[in-house]
């Protein structure tokens, strides 16, 4: 909020000096950038406390970091908070690759019982 509460102070060299690193990138004219900068955070913030309460089960951490990531996917393709158009497209990627991953991390646990299976899938992530 702090970033959203300055951003008339954007001009300021002085300013810009010291926290223009969390406005690197984003479309600062707008008021885009604080919908991005917001869900970085508050994603972190769900996944810490999912993994806090439900750590004994294994499918509501996996679910909430898959849907997470489909949210992040969606507010990229939506609300297009970079300047740049390939920077979009990279985070889009980042994070579909992070869901692939963790699909992978998923069926390494008892979930998929079969090694064989096991090691198609490690190779499959590889």
């Amino acid at each position: 909020m702090y970033l959203f509460k300055n951003k008339r102070s954007l001009k300021n060299a002085t300013f810009r000096a010291k926290f223009g690193a969390a406005y690197e990138g984003l479309k600062e004219k707008d008021g885009k950038y604080i919908t991005y900068q917001l869900f970085f955070f508050y994603r972190r913030l769900l996944v810490i406390s999912c993994v806090t309460y439900f750590d004994s089960s294994l499918i509501t951490q996996f679910i909430t970091v898959v849907v997470s990531g489909i949210a992040v996917v969606m507010l990229l393709a939506l609300r297009r908070p970079f300047k740049s158009n390939m920077r979009n497209k990279v985070e889009m990627l980042e994070e579909c690759a992070l869901m692939v991953t963790m699909y992978h991390i998923f069926c390494f646990t008892e979930f998929v019982p079969d090694p064989r299976v096991k090691h198609y899938i490690g190779y499959s992530l590889t």
